[in-house]
């Protein structure tokens, strides 16, 4: 195994999982699992009647509200280079019209 990998033990759901990492991404690694773990602890709470009899269905409700967050990050930096470039406009013409902040 290399240097820059490592393995590491996170808990989901219960089960336990072995991952072959880098080792510089062990926080994010963690940091989704406690992510995850919150979810499905949410939606076994909301959801208990289903959480009992359905459980694959409390881990894919789990799943998906992990990827509306991640493509609604990625949307959010996608217009995040326009909105420095208006706020640049925005200071550029304050300081043409000699407004102060």
């Amino acid at each position: 195994m290399s240097e820059d990998v490592f393995k590491i033990t996170v808990k989901i759901a219960a089960r336990t999982i072995q991952l072959n990492i880098p080792r510089a991404e062990e926080e994010k690694f963690r940091n989704a699992a406690r992510r995850l773990n919150n979810l499905i602890a949410l939606y076994r709470a909301k959801y208990t009647e289903v959480a009992e009899s359905d459980y694959e269905l409390i881990l894919l409700m789990s799943a998906l509200h992990l990827g509306v967050d991640f493509f609604g990050e990625i949307e959010r930096k996608d217009i995040l280079p326009l909105l420095e470039k208006i706020e640049q406009w925005g200071n550029e013409i304050d300081e043409s019209l000699g407004c102060s902040e």
